[in-house]
This record gives structure tokens, sequence and C-alpha cells, in this order.
């Protein structure tokens, strides 16, 4: 990527009026304003409004490595400390001076590969997008060298290992995949993996999800529920019998009574 060229003339006038970081007290590489203390007033001077850092200072001033985990962060300049979390957005926290590397007149050289010499608008590029050494920051929060993303990628939560193929599979691009490689759907009512020729007859006769209706009462309700809806009409069928076991033996005692009434009377009934 062809880097524009500088606002002002090389020269070493201008290397030693060049904004230094205040951490590695060198020029400034990718020029970063930090914006997460709230001593940095929006509309009014503060502590870091004429502050800028090295990217890769910045971001190691942050502790953005351990992203993932909550810590307290003090401003370099007064007592005001702020926490950060796994929540906590990198573009919220650190923006980048385009204006000061459109006004850098040196060539700079890349910090993580030391091998990438250009201006800081294409070092701004190669940082980002092409140094093999260049930091990502992955979608669970955790900042790796692009050259582990790999590695990273087995242990990482917001990753999958496809059961067909073996492949590591962001877990949201997971069905997609198996749909579109493997001709793989998962039931909508279930989740449960289904070749995609199948999948209808799963939806209708086996899916443990799947809609279905009481052949007694006929309502309709989720197959789960059937069994323990059975199991409160064979209480009610069960009550009903005793019921009519009770009458019955009531209605025996009786008809007892009557026939030992007409042996009393030596009635010829």
């Amino acid at each position: 990527m062809s880097s524009p060229p500088p606002l002002l003339s090389s020269d070493d006038e201008n290397e030693k009026e060049s904004i230094k970081c205040l951490i590695c007290q060198s020029v400034c590489i990718l020029p970063t304003e930090i914006m997460c203390f709230p001593c940095n007033k929006t509309s009014a001077l503060g502590c870091m409004s004429l502050l800028r850092f090295c990217m890769h200072c910045a971001l190691r001033y942050l502790q953005w490595e351990d992203h993932k985990k909550n810590r307290s962060i003090k401003c370099v300049y007064c007592d005001t400390v702020i926490s950060l979390g796994p929540n906590t957005k990198l573009d919220q926290c650190l923006r980048k001076d385009y204006l000061l590397m459109r006004a850098d007149t040196k060539k700079r050289t890349c910090p993580w590969c030391n091998e990438f010499t250009d201006y800081q608008m294409s070092l701004d590029h190669h940082m980002t997008d092409t140094c093999l050494k260049r930091r990502v920051l992955c979608s669970c929060g955790t900042l790796i060298l692009f050259s582990e993303q790999s590695q990273h990628k087995k242990v990482c939560i917001m990753y999958t290992q496809c059961s067909e193929c073996h492949e590591t599979i962001s877990v949201k691009e997971i069905r997609m995949h198996l749909l579109m490689c493997h001709e793989i759907s998962h039931c909508f009512q279930c989740s449960v993996r289904i070749p995609n020729k199948d999948l209808g007859d799963h939806v209708a006769r086996f899916c443990p999800n799947r809609i279905t209706e009481c052949p007694f009462c006929h309502e309709v309700m989720n197959h789960q529920k059937l069994f323990p809806h059975l199991d409160k009409h064979k209480e009610i069928y069960d009550g009903r019998i005793h019921t009519l076991r009770r009458m019955i033996r009531h209605y025996l005692r009786q008809k007892e009574r009557i026939d030992e009434y007409y042996a009393d009377q030596s009635l010829d009934p």
C-alpha cells in the first residue's frame, strides 16, 4: 500500500518537535489518545488531552493482553483510577490520531516485526492488517499474536471443532458450516444435528420436542409433556374407579341386607 506524502518536509528540526510517547520516550508510532479516563474531559482540557502514546505502548499500559480479567489502571498524571473488564471495548479506550500520523515526515519501523519501514499512514495499515507479528483481538476479548491465532482458537470458548471435518469454526458460524459443507441441519425444536434428508421425518416422528396431541382430551402440547399429562388422566381415572368400587361394595351390602331380611321373614321372593 503506497503512503500519501507527509504534510511537512522532513528535517532534523521537525524530528525534534515530533510528539514523543510518554511511556517509551520515543517518537510516537501510530500516535494514540487514551480516552477512557474520566479526567479526560470532552469539552475542556484534561490529563490526557495533549498526550499521545504509541499504539503498542497504550495497549501495554491498559494491560490489554489481560483483557478477560478485571483490572484497575491509574492515570499517568492524577490519582484517577478506572476499572476495565472483559466487556470493555477497545474503541472506547483508544483513538488513533491520524493528523499526527499524516504530519510525521520520517519513515518509521514497525515495532513488532522490525522489518517494515514506511511513513506512519502505511505503517498503520501494516501493523493493523499485514504484519505477521501484529496483535489481534479475538472475539473472546484476548489480545494474541497473529501467528498464534490458530493455536488460540483450539482452546478459545468462541470456537468449536466441526464433528465432520474437524476444522476449527466460530461458534456463531458452525451451523452454517454444517449446512453448507456437510448438508447437516439443526432441528429447530431440539437443536440435534440431522442430515437434511432425514430432517422432516425427525421433526414429525422422533424429535423429543415435537408437537403432539393427547389421544384422550385432544390437547396439543410438547411431546415431552405428554406422559406427565397422561399421568394426570390416569390419576383421575384411578379416582373414579375407586369411587365406583366403593359404590359397588355399598350396593352389594344393601343387596345382602335384603337377602337377610327375606330369610328372617321366611318369605319366598
